[in-house]
């Protein structure tokens, strides 16, 4: 099994888990805006509003994460691509009834 940080996995019931910290130590935590930008961009492809906040929710979500060291890059990052992806959902959709409705 792959150690993390020098830490050995505790095996039990079939699971594999890490052991607790120490009591005092401050655990490092998941950024809240990088959580809300993923899930904007989630509700952005049933509602196309939610595709700005995702975006700007990822965008301050990296930036704070830079400089903080919280956990969340990632979920940041998905945020800022479904973002993406429902923007240009959107347009695609726009773009495609006014073709039917005009052309």
């Amino acid at each position: 099994m792959q150690e993390t940080a020098g830490l050995r996995p505790i095996l039990g019931h079939g699971r594999t888990r890490m052991p607790l910290p120490p009591p005092g130590v401050q655990h490092a935590r998941t950024n809240s805006k990088a959580v809300w930008s993923l899930a904007s961009g989630i509700c952005g492809v049933f509602m196309l509003l939610a595709a700005i906040p995702a975006l700007i929710l990822g965008y301050r979500a990296k930036q704070e994460i830079r400089s903080t060291g919280q956990y969340g890059h990632d979920l940041a990052t998905v945020g800022i691509v479904l973002g993406w992806v429902d923007i240009g959902l959107g347009v695609a959709f726009v773009s495609w009834s006014m073709l039917l409705h005009h052309g």
